[in-house]
């Protein structure tokens, strides 16, 4: 059964008269009487907190709509399903207080990609990241997921694991794995949550208030997880996992993108057992984008003779160089990346506050 539609406004697709109605995951939409499938963005975005926002609705015909019938609101049909690529245009970002955050960055990422960001402490990785989420405003056409703006069309099936979910205080309370992994849709993927459990290592007996940080980042990661996504963004978020469980966990990501139409943006420093896990590499230094492409267009002919892998040796080889080239920190003029989680202002272009009034 759909869920009640009562006192719910109501639209119009051409001359269908038609009922919108939230879609709960587990429904199988081949299953209803539907005959589109949108995100409620697209359609009521004023009613929203954010343009970002955006759930799963349903739209069902109910009959022609007769001429003399009250007005209806016009509804926005959502692009077809794309491709899961990642691309930015020349993309720069201002904090606030007018510091750079990132500047001039033109990306384009495949389908059934696995990508390495990497860089030094502060090279702008996180404030890229949680702008291709949607979690800051970006100018205008310089980001696009699967062909789309996702400030205009919102972030469909785009998961971000990065600090704010890291420290979320609830994983830290005396409740069960159980509660937490069903609170975030582990009855409605209960093969996937079950594959997740097994991949990670997780005892659901566990109380999450008594676990080590390595155990409780487990049952995090499984939480980020458990629901498909077509897009992932993680912002080093293994960096508490014992060397066997990061190992599983990154060979089941690499299952993923090749089962499944999607694709991983990652960041880390850890570079332990991703020899031949990356496709691409994106090196970024001081909120640029210095070099990106194919990984094996790095590695080749590269010589690991210290005993590090070719990827360790490549990394450490772009990090030295860019030390040298940056100099002391005191010369440096990026905004510092913690800016990215609490910049006040109405977007990406700094403060707007006075574009307000």
């Amino acid at each position: 059964m759909l869920p009640t539609v009562a006192n719910h406004p109501r639209y119009a697709i051409g001359d269908l008269r038609c009922t919108v109605v939230k879609c709960p995951p587990h429904i199988e939409v081949a299953r209803q009487k539907v005959v589109v499938a949108f995100s409620l963005s697209c359609a009521r975005r004023g009613a929203m907190d954010r343009p970002t926002d955006h759930l799963p609705f349903l739209v069902t015909a109910d009959s022609p709509k007769p001429k003399n019938d009250p007005p209806y609101a016009t509804l926005t049909m959502a692009p077809k399903e794309a491709l899961p690529t990642i691309e930015t245009s020349a993309l720069s970002y201002t904090f606030p207080d007018y510091s750079t955050g990132i500047s001039d960055i033109t990306l384009s990422l495949p389908v059934q990609s696995r990508t390495l960001l990497i860089g030094a402490n502060g090279a702008g990785k996180t404030t890229l990241l949680r702008l291709l989420a949607g979690k800051r405003l970006a100018p205008a056409n310089t980001i696009a997921i699967g062909g789309v703006d996702p400030f205009k069309e919102g972030l469909e099936g785009v998961t971000y694991l990065g600090l704010e979910w890291v420290l979320n205080p609830i994983v830290r309370t005396d409740i069960s794995v159980t509660e937490l992994l069903r609170s975030v849709g582990g009855d409605a993927y209960p093969e996937r949550r079950d594959e997740l459990i097994g991949v990670l290592d997780i005892d659901t007996r566990w109380r999450m208030h008594a676990v080590s940080d390595g155990e409780r980042r487990r049952v995090q990661l499984a939480m980020g997880l458990i629901r498909p996504w077509t897009v992932l963004l993680l912002d080093e978020i293994t960096v508490d996992l014992d060397v066997l469980s990061r190992a599983n966990f990154l060979s089941w990501l690499r299952a993923e993108t090749e089962k499944r139409v999607c694709t991983i943006v990652y960041a880390t420093h850890i570079l332990d057992n991703l020899a031949g896990w990356p496709t691409h590499l994106v090196h970024m230094h001081l909120g640029t984008v210095r070099e990106w492409g194919p990984a094996e267009q790095f590695l080749e002919g590269l010589d690991a003779r210290s005993g590090n892998s070719t990827l360790g040796e490549l990394v450490l080889g772009w990090l030295r160089q860019d030390l040298k080239d940056r100099g002391p920190r005191t010369k440096v003029v990026i905004g510092p990346e913690g800016k990215t989680y609490d910049a006040g202002g109405y977007g990406g272009y700094g403060d707007e506050s006075h574009h307000m009034k």
